[in-house]
């Protein structure tokens, strides 16, 4: 089964696991010049968090890739990596998709901040999608 339609069956049921208290909430406050649109949703709240925490397996596993032993060993992480990079790829769309549906930002450059606060960020402050790959979807959480 692939990727994508292993997320789809899987998705709801990790989504239904979360509570209030299992949430991660963004680190970076509100910045000067950007305006706030409105907060998250439970849902896309849930859907955040779902990201960050794969984000962060993603990044212990390639951090440790160096340190695995032997080629069945190496080869069973290097295919979890990809699994985990297809999965972060479909969660970012799924959740910009979710955000900017819910909250009619498609034409805006948005961000997420602490407090699950939606932001219109100023274009020259936007790490854009390459920023977001560099640095991660935790740092800045910029669409």
């Amino acid at each position: 089964m692939s990727t994508l339609l292993t997320l789809l069956k899987l998705l709801p049921l990790e989504m239904a696991e979360l509570s209030d208290g299992d949430y991660i909430d963004p680190r970076q406050p509100v910045g000067r010049g950007e305006k706030v649109l409105g907060t998250l949703s439970d849902d896309e709240k849930k859907m955040y968090t779902l990201r960050v925490r794969t984000i962060s397996t993603l990044k212990h596993l390639e951090a440790d890739f160096d340190l695995t032993n032997g080629t069945n060993e190496r080869f069973r992480v290097k295919t979890e990596i990809q699994r985990l990079v297809s999965r972060v790829e479909i969660l970012d769309k799924l959740f910009w998709d979710m955000v900017n549906n819910d909250h009619n930002t498609w034409s805006v450059n948005i961000g997420v901040r602490k407090g699950f606060v939606i932001v219109e960020m100023n274009p020259s402050t936007g790490l854009g999608l390459l920023g977001r790959f560099v640095f991660g979807c935790d740092e800045g959480e910029e669409e």
